[in-house]
Parts: C-alpha cells; sequence; structure tokens
C-alpha cells in the first residue's frame, strides 16, 4: 500500500504553504498525529505500507519509529535538484519559495536512528533497487512475496 503523508495536512496548512508561508512546529502536530494514526491502523493490520513525509525534525522520526515496525527510509537529493523538481511540479501547494524554510527545518539523521539512506539524485529505477537491496540486506525475509512473509 502507499499513503502521501502531505494528503495529511490540514487545509489551514496547505493554506499558509499556498502563501509561502513554512510551517511552524504547531502547524506540524495535527499532521504528525494523522501520520501515527495510519500507522496505527496499517500496523493493527499487519499491512505493509510505504509512506511518504517529510518528517524533518529528529523528533517527529522518534514519534513515528515508537510505534514498532517501522523503518524509515531518508531519500537524500542535492539542493540543486530538489529545486528543478520543485519547478516542474504544476499547481501543487509546496513551492520553491518554501525549499530554503524545508532546508533549514530538517535536522540532520543520526547514525543511531537507525534510517536507511538512499541516494536521489539517480534515475527511480535506480534508486529503487537502491533501496530494495538494502531493504532486504536488512531484513531477508522481504525477499518472499508478501502474503508469505504473514503465513505462519
Amino acid at each position: 500500500d502507499y499513503q502521501e503523508g502531505d494528503r495529511r495536512h490540514s487545509a489551514e496548512n496547505i493554506k499558509k504553504m499556498r502563501k509561502g508561508k513554512p510551517l511552524d512546529n504547531e502547524d506540524r502536530i495535527q499532521w504528525l498525529a494523522e501520520i501515527q494514526a495510519d500507522i496505527r491502523w496499517s500496523l493493527d493490520r499487519n499491512r505493509e505500507v510505504v509512506m511518504t513525509c517529510s518528517a524533518l525534525k529528529e523528533k517527529h522520526r522518534k514519534e513515528l519509529t515508537a510505534l514498532g515496525r517501522v523503518q524509515l527510509v531518508y531519500i537524500e537529493v542535492p539542493k540543486k535538484i530538489l529545486e528543478t523538481r520543485l519547478l516542474g511540479r504544476k499547481d501543487h501547494y509546496m513551492s520553491i519559495e518554501l525549499l530554503d524554510s524545508q532546508l533549514l527545518a530538517f535536522e540532520e539523521i543520526k547514525p543511531e536512528e537507525g534510517v536507511i539512506t538512499i541516494d536521489g539524485s539517480r534515475s527511480i529505477d535506480d534508486v529503487m533497487k537502491e533501496l530494495m537491496s538494502k531493504v532486504i540486506n536488512q531484513f531477508p525475509i522481504m525477499e518472499e512475496f508478501w502474503w508469505k512473509r504473514f503465513v505462519e
């Protein structure tokens, strides 16, 4: 399953970002709670989910992984490439004007966080190959078909 964390932003947050105003910690509280609820729902049903979200703060990453059976992946992309990709987006509330505030808010990932880091500057096929290689290396059971992973 796939879920886009941006869909969990409130209408107020989206309006704020459309005006070019970055979110602050207070704005992110409900957004993070919504993502946590999605993770809990998936865990309760033994569902495997890929969810995208920024999780800029170490505190947010800790809150997400505290739920258990959560593996974070950081797709590292240089600023120039992020700028190019943002310029290619049409009619999205996350504009290039907000990029600097996002990068400023980002707290570097520490090794003890156990985050898988992927080079996101390459093609999507290369990114996926690197990701699957690292995931399977860390979780060999992921080579099995999904339905076999849950058979007892």
